[in-house]
């Protein structure tokens, strides 16, 4: 399970926290969305209109088996959230990489 957030999301982040002028602080940037592997080829599938290979391994014993941010505080000093989701997310990287072929 992870959290996903588009770039330019998390872009617009890292420029609140730029001109943030508050006590120092740790933001978590995320969607707060948590999302299985499953989920995500899912998502991909729908994009793509068709089925996708997909290849299982065993998890690696470094990786947490949950991920997901809580990026409230973001919301609250950097008047910040995720707008994008993963659907729109995905749809604009697939066109960018369609594009930079």
């Amino acid at each position: 399970m992870r959290d996903y957030v588009y770039v330019d999301d998390a872009v617009e982040a890292f420029v609140r926290a730029l001109s943030f002028a508050g006590e120092p602080r740790v933001f978590n940037i995320g969607s707060g969305a948590g999302v299985s592997l499953k989920q995500l080829i899912g998502e991909i599938e729908a994009l793509l209109g068709r089925s996708v290979t997909v290849e299982y391994s065993a998890a690696r014993t470094l990786d947490v088996p949950v991920n997901v941010l809580d990026s409230s505080l973001a919301g609250r000093h950097l008047q910040w959230s995720a707008q994008t989701t993963l659907a729109e997310g995905l749809r604009r990287t697939h066109d960018w990489l369609r594009s930079a072929r």
